[in-house]
């Protein structure tokens, strides 16, 4: 489950919702329910995600983890 990792990354560009939603041609309600983890990804939308965040699959990965293991969730 992806969720702090893509919004962190989308505050760090200053990106709102919806200009994220705009990049990956979603609707921003998409972006919502993965940012608080309502919405699981494939490996193909979580491809798009680090291009529209112009960061790569592993650091949204790696960050996430590290937010896990911080929750308790190995």
């Amino acid at each position: 489950m992806l969720t702090l990792a893509p919004l962190n990354e989308r505050i760090r560009l200053g990106l709102t919702q919806s200009q994220l939603a705009e990049r990956l041609e979603v609707h921003e309600k998409h972006i919502c329910k993965i940012e608080t983890g309502h919405q699981n990804v494939t490996i193909k939308t979580l491809s798009k995600i680090a291009k529209a965040l112009e960061t790569d699959e592993c650091t949204l990965l790696i960050h996430n983890k590290k937010k896990l293991k911080k929750v308790g969730i190995n």
